[in-house]
């Protein structure tokens, strides 16, 4: 320290911790005092992108002559940081109207085959809506350089539960007081209406209709309805059908699981070692949310709710109207979670 001192350049300290234990900074602090122009206390394993962009603003400070250089540099990371936030922000979009509007569908000839279709369907939509979801995060790793490493999810972390485990639906998403005024702003669909009564544990994602459209399902033994063309072919039968999704609570689980697995991305150091002693997931016995939606205000849930009914619609101001909401909701908490 004191060989720098002597160089008389511009110098600064930083007190790189990295652990909580503060019990000698005070007297780093008066030893780098003596030699150096400022001393700033910086976690890199834990800094946050508001932090480091604080970190540079302090060195202009240090030398003037500096500073035109070090706000380039600030000036360049911002409008980076920028283009990502809109970016990901863009990829939840895509994945909440991918995964709401995605549906399969399989024909069948004999009531008896029902139930064994609907199973299949099932498995295989909830295969796909998590091959989605995951295409998505993978795009958002790759956006913050994270692709290049090994990354692996903090092992305490909701995310490391399936998207359809009942755990996951318990700590994110909306709580059964805000579900259920959601689910009756939203239209008061029967599907969505059963699915709050059973705590959203159904999904919302089965549909039976008759393979000629009609008022009767027959999965709830609809009218047969034959001679119904299917793929060229006439047929006599039923098609059973998985989604779109009926319950607006996935809207919600998909939402925060994107915003959970962001903030752990923008904030991941290779080097930290300390995930694991993160916080629990419950209070005794009591739940404890875990996401950001069940705490945004009634005016974010009025624009989520308003996407959820109208993202399906072929009208194109009204699909442009709730997309641009939904784009600038998801943008601003972006910015809030990075800081920036």
């Amino acid at each position: 320290m004191e060989l720098l001192r002597l160089t008389g350049r511009p110098r600064m300290a930083i007190i790189n911790c990295k652990e909580d234990e503060t019990l000698y900074l005070d007297t780093w602090k008066s030893e780098f005092i003596k030699h150096f122009n400022s001393i700033r206390v910086f976690n890199a394993q834990k800094a946050t992108y508001s932090e480091r962009i604080a970190l540079l603003d302090s060195l202009k400070s240090v030398e003037q002559v500096w500073q035109p250089s070090l706000e380039m540099v600030i000036s360049a990371f911002k409008r980076d940081w920028e283009r990502r936030n809109h970016r990901t922000a863009e990829l939840i979009c895509e994945l909440l109207q991918n995964s709401l509007m995605y549906k399969i569908n399989k024909n069948c000839t004999s009531e008896s085959q029902m139930e064994s279709i609907r199973v299949k369907l099932k498995e295989q939509y909830k295969i796909e809506i998590g091959k989605i979801e995951k295409k998505t995060h993978s795009k958002i790793r790759k956006l913050f350089k994270h692709n290049i490493f090994n990354y692996d999810l903090p092992n305490q972390s909701i995310l490391n539960e399936d998207l359809f485990a009942n755990r996951t639906w318990q700590l994110l998403g909306l709580t059964p007081g805000q579900l259920t005024t959601a689910a009756a702003v939203a239209g008061g669909v029967l599907g969505a209406a059963l699915d709050v009564a059973a705590s959203g544990l159904t999904f919302g994602i089965f549909t039976a209709i008759g393979s000629a459209a009609g008022a009767g399902s027959a999965f709830f033994g609809g009218e047969r309805m034959t001679k119904a063309k299917v793929v060229g072919l006439k047929l006599g039968g039923w098609q059973v059908i998985m989604g779109p999704n009926t319950n607006i609570q996935f809207l919600y689980v998909l939402l925060d699981r994107a915003l959970l697995y962001y903030s752990h991305i923008i904030n991941w150091a290779h080097g930290r070692r300390d995930y694991d002693s993160a916080k629990a997931y419950q209070d005794g016995d009591n739940v404890v949310k875990q996401g950001y939606t069940f705490a945004w205000d009634d005016s974010a849930k009025k624009i989520c709710n308003r996407y959820f009914t109208d993202i399906g619609k072929k009208d194109q101001r009204t699909y442009d109207y709730v997309h641009k909401n939904m784009m600038q909701l998801i943008k601003l908490t972006l910015d809030k979670i990075s800081g920036s």
